[in-house]
């Protein structure tokens, strides 16, 4: 009888599968669900079933992993066993105590098992990859980039595109109670204000998982807010592969979609970041109408999952590429939607040049990732071409035998899904560099317009200044024959009181004297001034004589 502690399915397994009370109904479902999902992939839409059929591998769990121990990952020990399409979950096992845990001698030896993989959802501790990475012998740095958001990011080496491959999520969310002021409202302080928010909120629940040591709990790379209730969300997922064959692999998929929503352990990192709002609502994945912001949490595309068929699940056990690729077409379903909300957003900018400064910047920053993201699968999508062109030219040279072709037929799958993607990425890099290299422009005019106004602003400043200047003319000499009759005349004058027409004649004076000697310094500049200009001119003036001649400006010839 498996304990209470260990009846509860662990956060490290697969996502939930769907069940059915039948085959039949189970294949019908699928179909279904397939075909909806060809329909809004070719509609650009992103859909939350991810197309990646988990059913043919066994995920097992390694929550008890310690850096001094070695756990056999496929026998599992307190973990849920996902067996085949339409199996139920089978029941916790006890844990194994861990004295009677098998020690390898090899750590590299417990990865030769097939169609095998560990799937880790949400954030981790260092010590948990630390043995992982023991366990398994991937570079140690790709599990800490996973981990550390603020570290170093490796690209990948063409030496090391079989091993690897971070794909990045993207989805769309709104603060409910500012959905009515999208895109009429534009405040340039409260955007920057939220802004600010958003990203302590986000810094505060990273310094929180680690503290506290939180696992399994749902974690973001990038929160960005494109207008006054409107942000995006970004997540990734690294999927290793340290062993790989000609015909099958096995591997670990590190994700930020975790088991555990971070409102259980408190708040959401978006939450309490505008005033008076307290929660956040995402854009339906099938939707692309901006009124369609429902979901109460970010759509995790691990949920819902759908199996295909058998001959699919071969394919996917065969190659790794494959099973990378069906994640790949998520993400490119996924970034489609975002870069065209992203247009949409830059389409109704508001009329203040300051808040499109603010708005295209973080387009701008979202793009740019998106950019390097693209830049990376292509990479990785050129290094499996050549790949696949040296399989074909190899089976083509040495001529397989029967047998052998049936146990490739997975080429023409890898062949077919390498062409659909990398036209895929092709458009999304294209529409990326397109939305990229507008911003720049754009932002380029609405810096020209701020630079106006501020000069503009300038001028009005400098009106305002010679209008106070001129007001002193006659404001400094009262001021000073005020102040002089304000001392102590009247005993300085043995008693008697100056008569009050004395000040008025004193002051016109000082007044008049003050706006001449105004008046004397004005005309001086003048004079200054029209003696500048006449030297400058005789200065210029010999240049556009004929060069033949000899005369010289006062028309006098030298010999």
């Amino acid at each position: 009888m498996a304990s209470s502690e260990t009846s509860t399915p662990n956060a490290y397994d697969s996502a939930p599968m769907m069940e059915s009370s039948s085959s039949i109904q189970m294949q019908d479902q699928v179909a279904r669900n397939n075909s909806l999902r060809r329909t809004r992939q070719s509609e650009g839409h992103f859909t939350e079933e991810l197309p990646v059929r988990l059913g043919a591998f066994t995920f097992h769990n390694i929550s008890s992993l310690e850096s001094n121990k070695f756990i056999d990952p496929y026998k599992p020990i307190g973990s849920v066993d996902n067996k085949a399409v339409g199996g139920q979950p089978a029941q916790p096992t006890q844990p194994t105590p861990s004295t009677q845990l098998p020690q390898p001698t090899q750590p590299m030896d417990r990865i030769n098992i097939p169609n095998k993989i560990i799937s880790l959802r949400g954030t981790q501790t260092e010590e948990r990859l630390t043995a992982l990475a023991q366990l398994f012998g991937p570079d140690t740095d790709i599990l800490q980039h996973h981990v550390l958001t603020q570290g170093i990011l490796r690209k990948s080496r063409p030496s090391k595109h079989d091993h690897y491959i971070t794909i990045r999520f993207i989805s769309i969310g709104v603060f409910p109670n500012r959905n009515h002021r999208l895109p009429l409202a534009a405040d340039y302080k409260t955007e920057k204000k939220l802004q600010i928010k958003l990203a302590s909120q986000l810094v505060q629940h990273r310094q929180a998982c680690q503290e506290k040591g939180w696992e399994d709990v749902a974690c973001y790379r990038n929160m960005t807010l494109h207008n006054d209730s409107t942000f995006t969300v970004e997540q990734q997922v690294t999927l290793l592969a340290p062993y790989s064959s000609s015909y099958d692999w096995s591997g670990v998929m590190l994700s930020d979609f975790g088991t555990y929503n971070a409102k259980k352990l408190g708040d959401y990192p978006w939450e309490k970041a505008a005033e008076g709002d307290q929660t956040a609502r995402f854009l339906s994945p099938y939707t692309t109408n901006l009124e369609g912001f429902k979901l109460p949490h970010r759509p995790d595309p691990w949920r819902s999952k759908m199996f295909g068929k058998s001959e699919e699940k071969l394919v996917f056990l065969q190659d790794f590429f494959v099973f990378a690729g069906d994640l790949l077409q998520t993400s490119s379903a996924c970034w489609g939607h975002a870069l065209g909300f992203l247009r949409h957003t830059l389409d109704n900018l508001p009329e203040d040049p300051k808040v499109q400064i603010l708005r295209i910047s973080r387009a701008t920053e979202v793009l740019d990732r998106a950019d390097r993201f693209f830049a990376a699968v292509n990479r990785f999508l050129r290094a499996k071409t050549q790949e696949t062109e040296h399989i074909i030219n190899t089976h083509q040279k040495h001529g397989a035998y029967q047998e052998e072709a049936n146990r490739t037929e997975w080429i023409d799958k890898r062949e077919s899904l390498m062409k659909i993607l990398a036209s895929e990425f092709e458009f999304l890099a294209t529409e990326a560099t397109e939305l990229n290299t507008w911003c720049r422009n754009a932002h380029a005019t609405a810096l020209s317009q701020v630079n106006i106004q501020m000069a503009q602003q300038g001028l009005v400043q400098g009106e305002r200044i010679r209008t106070i200047t001129f007001l002193a003319f006659f404001f400094v000499p009262v001021t000073l024959v005020s102040s002089l009759f304000g001392m102590n005349i009247k005993e300085l004058s043995e008693g008697k009181e100056p008569e009050i027409w004395l000040y008025f004649v004193c002051a016109a004076v000082a007044t008049s004297l003050t706006i001449l000697g105004g008046i004397v310094v004005l005309y001086w500049r003048y004079i200054v001034e029209e003696v500048k200009k006449q030297l400058q001119s005789e200065s210029v003036s010999p240049t556009l004589q004929d060069p033949n001649t000899q005369d010289t400006p006062a028309g006098r010839t030298t010999w």
